[in-house]
């Protein structure tokens, strides 16, 4: 279960850099990368929520500040693809 999710995820990871070079005057890929940030995001959130399963907080704020740091940056990524979006005036 765990190789054949790892291969789907590299599989999605390498199909967004290819969109781009496949489609590079289109919304598509940037479409994917927002998809892929809102999943890394909703990952973290799950991650920083399990992480209070630890007893001793020694051990779970490394995990929680990890999680909140990628979680952060996947929601500053999006911001800013929507922005862009927004000056476009959604042209493409």
């Amino acid at each position: 279960m765990g190789f054949t999710l790892a291969i789907l995820l590299g599989l999605v990871m390498a199909a967004i850099p290819g969109s781009f070079l496949l489609f590079p005057r289109s919304r598509f890929p940037l479409v994917l990368v927002v998809i892929a940030l809102a999943g890394v995001v909703a990952f973290c959130g799950f991650g920083f929520l399990a992480s209070y399963e630890f007893t001793e907080p020694e051990e779970r704020w490394p995990w929680q500040a990890g999680y909140a740091a990628v979680g952060v940056a996947g929601l500053v990524g999006i911001r800013w693809i929507v922005r862009r979006w927004r000056q476009d005036g959604f042209r493409r």
